[in-house]
């Protein structure tokens, strides 16, 4: 899987996030960063005896009755030599440890940890050890990969290395061992520069066992031809072994990058990074990940050629972290001794290392006058207004950052002040002016590679102000410059960096070591990131000195800046089908020239068998090879949950006080949950929006920029969030709440909760034009979602009539809620550029009544008290919040409506004073009315305009009008059926089937949850392997099955894959059963046991009432499901006949919608905006 080459944007530090995203909303690109997509759930090698791993030869075959052949394997070494788990080494530099050297410790002591730096004299190989008193184990392997071309070639292998191995001939070894492992991440990642192959886990036996899997798959791969084809790509007849059908394009990373560059954002970073680094020697002028249309040119002997110069020990660093001690003598033993300083006899390291680290740190040459570059991409289906599709920035190439860390930290600092939050300067000049409605993508600083960039732009820019765009980020930045920073900012961005230094949370070993490989690729230190406090020291000296520190930065890298680059993206509605025609050109030609020669079908015929072939032989437990894999066994799962150390819970007034102490570091993590059960039906739909805005637009007396500012100084943010959970024991009733959450230092815990109790008592709703732009922000979010998480929407929208959470669910976190926020802006975008004056008022009376709904739900809400707070923090914390604490309940308990209801009456006189909007009321505008009745009276007073209809007025009354109910009707979006196609302009689609069966009390349910894991390797093999679908997976949810696949080629193909699965699976569960079952088990607890940061521990309870014991009895359930369970649910609940009466949703190509969907009338087909589409027959 491709990973975001923006590791670093508005404040990350080598891979760590320094500062908070906040109401800016810094957009990054979604792409140059390419993860394994795993088929199951999660996703999240050696050769001699020190590296010992548990063979299921054993395992497996004494669980199925059979004597195994296999000599004892010996249990593996869990210690090195003088070192123990959790002792720190004693090693010294220059100590000689086994073939390694000690080159550097480097004590860490605002982490806790200590670093220890490595060189194998034999090949040149690097080792970095992070040893820290952390049970979560992590480990990893990176290697330089700088690509030459776009083929995608470290893309495609990175795929490849992982479908086999020397030591381990499985199929897919990777997916298998998602499955037998108790793995906490598992996953492999292309980068621009380089590819890194992680995972982490709490148990000894499984470390060795994954590290086994992993070093053999990386340095001694199969390599077959076969797999390249199905991972990289093919061409395929429609029926495999007829000739005489049409030809196509083949491929899972094909069909990932299609849909990777369907996002308008992913794109537009693509072009301006190409453009930026304009010389073809340098990595980043290239796409790591594949352009689709070269991946198509890349050739199987590229790929081994690649692997062969690239994935050598001189050319790669081994990483590790936690208490174990790192795995020198497995490295040593089962890599290292099979290599020397020579690639192979006719490449000699030095030079090909050299070659490639050269590459690496290629200089690109500096433009001598600025760049204009105008570029075309697909539509942004979520925007209505066509006018608005403009996207443009302005990008700065800066330094090479690895070379000076204080100037880098310095320049992540620099991008925060200048463009993060409401009250930066170009927020100001750009977002809250109108100009566009939020930042672009790649907005912000980059510094993680070799050569770092700066990028400021504009999205949903009007394209009759494009040109002013450019204009006015230099003048804003040339004010910067004269008149500097105000010291409160610089002091909220120093605050959020100790504050996000000091976060630990899960999987803190990978973020680590995610942050110090491009130091090891660049040749720095590698542990220049692990030092934000002493960066933060001398930077202050700095300023201290009087020195204008960020001026200087801001003249040098921006305004006297002569590599800039100002890149437009334009929308072109053709764009999704001249892609399609270009590759129909492409296929066509193709198809003529295989038409001539019977030799190339047989050939393409033979390739699409082979494919096949492999795929059906290698299905979990059917891979011949399977007991060929290490494994942990149901033994080493504990049958004991981990209890949560809460202490009893207690009452302050009406208010249940939940804390739980846990290791934070010193922050501090609060939750206010308010019950939202009896919300008025109309309102509903406002809740997910009031919750997007709420924390961002002021509180009490402080307007949005005061309030902002506050949370930057004192704490970590505070958002709130909706949630709703089934009812444990229920399917047919739900509970709905909202709640405010936040983090903070210890000693500013008192500023979270007083900050968290005026936005909740005192919210600042009367501020429209703010609001307005809030709206725009959160919908061009919403958007970008629906492109890139498609599967999930998919999900969410097939599950909508299955049960009242469910449609809830749908309600607030599915495409309704983002087709509910278009009819909010379809209102207020009209206002925004030169409309006729009658239009203008109408957009405004449209604001302001948006805010007098979110107005009514805000006096709904706080009336209703704060049912439940939860603290998070180790104990000394939590002494600290006692005192604030029981202020906060005080203010929230008093809450008499009176703040709200006065900004009630504020929003009514400022429609009456804008433009005579008050006279549409014919009331006083001092005279007391209801909420009720100005939406009433409004509604009457509209059905006499007639320009009501020129906004479209069934629209425009409809989202005014109370509702009786029918909150479809307000969305504008039909009601949904049971099978749904909703036509996007993307390339691939995203298929759901969903089947309601038994909430989570019951007994079933554990049982589906072990069905589903069964299955997934069977849809891995079909879906994704056959069919080419990035991914696939099946799983059990609250109450529902949920079949789900992501960048998929097909529909009709997957829907049938889905339907068959269970009864095709069947005669192998029946064989193996003990097998699947138990790696089932492993994969489950490997999720539901991974570590969880503190703000996530104790959710269940807190959350969704789901006590220890609850957990333990639905554990106890899992480990006693029998092959008899398996086939009583598999036959009860996910029959054939039952799953041809599933329902379906599918987010996909709008120019590929299959004749089955337009001609079936059980298939409703909408466009993004919720209309149903016709089709003639």
């Amino acid at each position: 899987m491709l990973r975001s080459r923006a590791l670093l944007a508005a404040g990350r530090l080598g891979g760590r996030s320094i500062l908070r995203r906040s109401t800016a909303r810094i957009r990054q690109p979604g792409w140059r960063g390419y993860r394994l997509a795993a088929s199951a759930s999660r996703v999240s090698s050696s050769r001699s005896a020190p590296l010992a791993v548990r063979s299921s030869a054993q395992v497996s075959r004494a669980a199925r009755g059979v004597q195994s052949e296999a000599p004892p394997v010996p249990k593996a070494e869990t210690t090195l030599p003088g070192v123990k788990r959790g002792e720190k080494p004693a090693w010294t530099q220059g100590q000689s440890v086994g073939g390694f050297t000690v080159t550097k410790v480097t004590p860490v002591p605002e982490l806790l940890a200590t670093v220890f730096e490595f060189r194998h004299e034999a090949t040149g190989a690097t080792f970095v050890h992070t040893y820290r008193a952390d049970t979560e184990n992590a480990f990893a392997v990176a290697f330089r990969t700088p690509p030459t071309d776009s083929t995608g070639v470290a893309h495609v292998l990175e795929h490849t290395v992982l479908c086999g191995s020397e030591k381990y001939p499985v199929h897919s070894p990777f997916n298998a061992m998602l499955s037998r492992s108790l793995n906490t991440f598992m996953n492999a990642m292309t980068y621009s520069e380089f590819t890194m192959y992680p995972f982490a886990t709490q148990n000894v036996q499984d470390y060795l066992n994954l590290l086994s899997v992993y070093l053999d798959a990386v340095f001694f791969p199969k390599l077959d031809r076969t797999d390249f084809l199905q991972e990289g790509h093919r061409l395929e007849f429609e029926t495999i072994d007829d000739s005489k059908t049409p030809l196509g394009f083949k491929g899972v990373v094909y069909n990932e990058m299609k849909g990777a560059m369907s996002d308008p954002g992913a794109l537009f970073s693509e072009r301006l990074v190409r453009s930026l680094y304009d010389t073809p020697e340098s990595p980043y002028h290239h796409n790591s990940g594949g352009d689709p249309e070269k991946i198509l040119d890349l050739t199987y002997e590229q790929l081994v050629d690649f692997h062969r110069r690239h994935y050598h020990p001189s050319n790669c660093a081994f990483f590790s972290y936690g208490d174990l001690p790192p795995p020198l003598d497995a490295v040593e033993q089962h890599v290292l001794s099979r290599f020397s300083s020579v690639v192979d006899d006719d490449i000699d390291e030095s030079n090909a290392t050299r070659d490639i680290r050269d590459h690496v740190t290629h200089r690109v040459p500096r433009w001598t006058a600025p760049r204009v570059e105008s570029v075309t991409g697909p539509v942004d289906p979520m925007i209505v207004d066509p006018n608005r599709q403009h996207k443009i920035s302005l990008s700065f190439l800066c330094n090479q950052p690895h070379d000076k860390p204080l100037q880098m930290f310095g320049l992540n600092l620099l991008s925060f002040l200048l463009v993060d939050g409401p009250t930066s300067p170009m927020y100001q000049q750009l977002i809250e002016s109108e100009l566009g409605s939020d930042y672009a993508p790649a907005t912000g600083f980059h510094g993680q590679w070799q050569e770092s960039f700066l990028s400021i732009g504009l999205s949903g820019v009007h394209k009759d102000r494009v040109d002013e765009v450019s204009d006015r980020i230099m003048s804003t930045a040339r004010s910067v410059m004269r008149k500097g920073f105000e010291d409160d900012r610089i002091e909220a961005a120093f605050h959020l960096c100790e504050l996000t230094h000091k976060r630990v949370g899960a999987k803190y070993g990978i973020k680590l070591i995610e942050g110090m490989v491009p130091h090891f690729v660049h040749g720095s230190e590698v542990t220049t990131p692990l030092f934000v406090g002493e960066m933060i020291e001398q930077l202050q000296a700095r300023l201290d000195a009087g020195s204008p520190y960020f001026q200087a930065l801001l003249d040098r890298f921006v305004l006297q800046n002569k590599h800039r680059l100002q890149l437009t993206m334009a929308p072109d509605e053709e764009h999704a089908a001249k892609l399609l025609e270009r590759e129909r050109q492409r296929l066509q030609t193709v198809a003529a020239e295989v038409a001539k020669d019977p030799q190339r079908q047989q050939r393409i015929i033979n390739d699409a068998q082979q494919v096949a072939m492999l795929a059906q032989r290698g299905v979990g437990a059917n891979d011949p090879n399977i007991d060929m894999l290490p494994t942990l066994v149901v033994d080493d799962i504990d049958r004991q949950v981990r209890r949560s150390k809460f202490a009893p819970v207690r009452a302050m007034g009406n208010t249940k006080v939940y804390s739980l102490e846990s290791p934070t570091n010193g922050v501090g993590i609060f939750h206010a949950l308010i019950k939202v059960n009896d919300l008025p039906q109309f309102l509903r739909p406002y809740l997910p929006v009031f919750a997007s805005v709420a924390t961002d637009m002021g509180a009490g007396e402080m307007d949005y920029m005061k309030l902002a500012q506050r949370l930057d100084l004192h704490t970590g943010g505070i958002k709130a969030v909706v949630n709703v959970f089934n009812q444990y024991d229920a399917m047919d009733t739900y509970d709905q709440s909202i709640a405010f959450g936040g983090s903070a230092l210890k000693h500013k815990v008192s500023y979270l909760l007083d900050l968290c109790a005026k936005i909740m008592t005192q919210p600042r709703i009367d501020d429209v034009r703010h609001l307005r732009n809030l709206l725009l922000q959160t919908f061009q979010d919403a958007g970008s979602a629906v492109t890139n998480a498609s599967d999930s929407f998919a999900q969410m929208y097939a599950a909508s009539t299955t049960s009242p959470g469910a449609a809830a669910r749908e309600m607030y976190s599915g495409i309704s809620s983002v087709r509910f926020l278009n009819s909010l802006i379809t209102g207020v975008a009209l206002g925004l550029d030169d409309v006729g004056d009658q239009d203008e008022e109408q957009v405004i009376q449209w604001a302001y009544l948006t805010s007098l709904n979110l107005v009514a739900l805000a006096e709904h809400l706080f009336s209703n008290g704060v049912d439940r707070v939860m603290v998070v923090g180790d104990s000394e914390t939590l002494d600290a919040f006692e005192k604030p604490l029981e202020g906060f309940l005080d203010v929230c308990q008093a809450y008499e409506n009176t703040t709200v209801s006065t900004i009630a009456a504020s929003v009514r006189e400022g429609m009456y004073m804008h433009s005579g909007v008050g006279m549409d009321y014919d009331v006083d505008k001092n005279a007391e009315i209801s909420h009720e009745e100005a939406m009433e009276l409004h509604q009457k007073k509209q059905k006499d305009r007639e320009t009501t209809k020129d906004l479209g007025g069934d629209q425009l009354a409809a989202s005014m009008a109370p509702m009786d109910g029918n909150t479809a009707a307000l969305m504008r979006a039909p009601p949904p059926s049971k099978r749904t196609f909703i036509a996007l302009p993307v390339q691939v689609h995203n298929v759901a089937m969903v089947v309601p069966t038994v909430p989570l009390s019951h007994e079933d349910n554990a049982k589906l949850l072990v069905l589903s894991r069964m299955i997934n390797s069977h849809l891995h093999s079909t879906v994704r392997e056959q069919g080419g679908a990035y991914g696939v997976f099946a799983v059990q949810s609250q109450d529902t099955f949920n079949f789900t696949s992501f960048r998929d080629p097909h529909v009709e193909r997957t829907i049938e894959a889905f339907r068959n699965v269970v009864h095709s699976a069947m005669p192998t569960l029946r064989r193996n059963f003990q097998m699947c079952r138990d790696e089932a088990l492993l994969d489950i607890f490997g999720t539901s046991d991974a570590p969880q940061s503190p703000s996530q521990q104790g959710s269940h309870l807190f959350y969704r009432g789901i006590s220890d014991d609850d957990r333990q009895a639905y554990r106890d359930r899992l480990f006693a499901v029998t092959l008899a369970d398996i086939e009583y649910v598999a036959d009860k609940y996910l029959s054939p006949e039952q799953l041809h009466r599933a329902h379906v949703a599918v987010l996909g190509d709008e120019h590929d919608i299959p004749q089955s969907v337009t001609r079936d009338e059980a298939w409703q087909v909408q466009d993004a905006s919720g209309n149903v589409l016709t089709f003639e027959s």
